[in-house]
This record gives structure tokens, C-alpha cells and sequence, in this order.
């Protein structure tokens, strides 16, 4: 009568977890995020990749890489997906993107959402303060500045003291502390007020200095003012 018969074998396995990684590198590197899935499946395993901001930004820190359709062929258990990195000058925070799979198609979501961190490779800039002569009574005005823009607030201390002019005889001591160059910046200055002696006399010299350095490192931190009489 019918003398075929067809057995059937149900799979009692679900779908594989997939997993994308964390991934760190240094500015201007290419950050390779792993794709991975729980176990081996029969069937082809596809997901679309999406990258958006966090603290970095698409285009300034990051090449944006958002990729659809990405698979995972059957029998295998991972790809990989590149997203490169861009070599931005200064000294910056570290930065970070994120990463997030979606559409996933015989596979569940296991961990599906990565971070990109970018880690800054420039050093400090150096910070510096120039010399000034003035005639006696005219303000000295220091210029400080530094050997390139910072993506961090540079703050310092400035001290005046005595050589051969005397503070409150000849100048006017101007002590500050937390002076700061706001981030992107590259200088600011501080004014020192002399005195219009009478009479005839030599000229005189006072001291300056930055110290209490934060974001910043030592180029030349210690000037002179000079009060021409």
C-alpha cells in the first residue's frame, strides 16, 4: 500500500549566542572587533554591525564602519570587523565608541554591544614664559604659553619675587595660583604693575616663576622682568 516511510529529526539545539568583544588601541591603530557565536551551527549565522559615538567622535577619532548583512558561514564560529582609528594631534583624554550587533538571523543575542576605546598617544605639551623690559611705571606683561594645544585645561601657579627691584618699591607682587589655559588654547598672560620711581637710578630687575604644573610639563617656567629707569 505504501511501503515508503520518512523519519524526521527535530533539532532540540537552539540558536548560538553571538558575543562581540571590548577592543582598546592606541590613536591612530585599527581596532579589530571579534564576532563570535556560542556553538557551531548548521546554518549560516548573519548580523548587521552598527558603531556610534560615546566620547569619541565618528570622523574626528573613528572611521565610521556600520556594515549589514555580515556573515557567519556555517560550521565556522567567528569573523571579524575592523573599525580604524585616527591619529589626532595633542594631548586628549582617551576616547571611546561603541559597538552594537542587531538583525541577527539563527542566532540569540549573548553579548551583543562592544566598546571601542581609543587611548591617547600624545605627551603633554611644554609650557613657557617669556622675558619682559618695561620703563618703570608701565606694566610687564608675561606672556605664557604653551608648545601646542592642549584637549585638557593646563593650570599653574605664577610667583614674582624679588632680585634686584623690590616688590612694593618697585613693582607690585602678583601672586596667583590656578591659572588656567583652557583646553585648546595655546596661551594666556599675567600682568605685573611697576613703579614710576623718581629720580635717577639703575635699572632693576624681579623674578617670575610657574609652578604647580598640571597637563603641562617644563619648557622654561622661570622669567625676568626688567624696569628700565
Amino acid at each position: 500500500g505504501d511501503i515508503t516511510g520518512v523519519g524526521t529529526v527535530n533539532d532540540d539545539d537552539g540558536a548560538p549566542n553571538i558575543y562581540v568583544n571590548d577592543v582598546t588601541v592606541t590613536e591612530g591603530s585599527v581596532a579589530t572587533f571579534t564576532i563570535s557565536i556560542s556553538a557551531i551551527s548548521g546554518s549560516d549565522v548573519t548580523f548587521d554591525f552598527t558603531v556610534s559615538d560615546n566620547t569619541a567622535v565618528a570622523g574626528t577619532d573613528y572611521t565610521d564602519n556600520d556594515l549589514t548583512g555580515i556573515t557567519i558561514p556555517a560550521g565556522n564560529l567567528s569573523t571579524t570587523i575592523n573599525v580604524s582609528t585616527i591619529d589626532v594631534p595633542g594631548d586628549g583624554p582617551n576616547r571611546a565608541f561603541d559597538v552594537v550587533l542587531g538583525s541577527l538571523t539563527n542566532a540569540v543575542a549573548g553579548d551583543a554591544a562592544g566598546v571601542g576605546t581609543i587611548n591617547d598617544n600624545d605627551a603633554a605639551p611644554n609650557i613657557y614664559i617669556s622675558d619682559v623690559t618695561v620703563n618703570e611705571g608701565v606694566a610687564a606683561v608675561f606672556a605664557i604659553t604653551l608648545s601646542e594645544a592642549s584637549g585638557f585645561d593646563v593650570t599653574f601657579d605664577f610667583a614674582s619675587s624679588d632680585n634686584t627691584a623690590l616688590a612694593g618699591t618697585d613693582y607690585t607682587d602678583a601672586d596667583q595660583t590656578g591659572i588656567t589655559i583652557p583646553a585648546g588654547s595655546v596661551s594666556t598672560s599675567i600682568s605685573v604693575t611697576t613703579a614710576d620711581i623718581a629720580g635717577d637710578g639703575p635699572n632693576r630687575i624681579f623674578d617670575v616663576a610657574l609652578s604647580t604644573l598640571n597637563n603641562a610639563g617644563v619648557g622654561d617656567t622661570a622669567g625676568v622682568g626688567t624696569i628700565n629707569d
